[in-house]
């Protein structure tokens, strides 16, 4: 990719974005955009999972632009020395934590006035 990238200067990859693949994570939960997204089947009702792939997907023949550009957003340093990667990792750690004590509102059912 780094090869086209050079002939071919219509395509925009920025070089952090094409050394991702090199190294696509070994798994979903090791993933920013498997988790960081919700996908769903065309009936919007089921969940696929672990990744927007469903199953057991190959990670390490990942080809998804998407969890490679994520990946590089995470790599990045802030000030050249704070991974933002590590900055996501607390954030999700704390909110997974936050989600564990809370007790879940009774779900509310809006329903549209009657036109007659």
């Amino acid at each position: 990719m780094s090869e086209l990238r050079a002939r071919f200067p219509k395509l925009h990859m920025p070089e952090g974005l094409v050394r991702q693949f090199l190294t696509p994570p070994a798994k979903p939960s090791e993933c920013v955009f498997a988790q960081t997204t919700q996908t769903l089947s065309a009936d919007v009702e089921t969940r696929i999972e672990p990744c927007q792939f469903g199953g057991n997907p190959d990670c390490s023949s990942c080809g998804c632009v998407a969890s490679m550009g994520l990946a590089a957003v995470a790599a990045h340093k802030l000030a050249g020395v704070i991974p933002v990667g590590a900055i996501f990792r607390a954030s999700a750690a704390i909110g997974r934590s936050r989600s564990k004590r809370r007790t879940p509102a009774p779900a509310r059912v809006h329903q549209l006035p009657v036109l007659r």
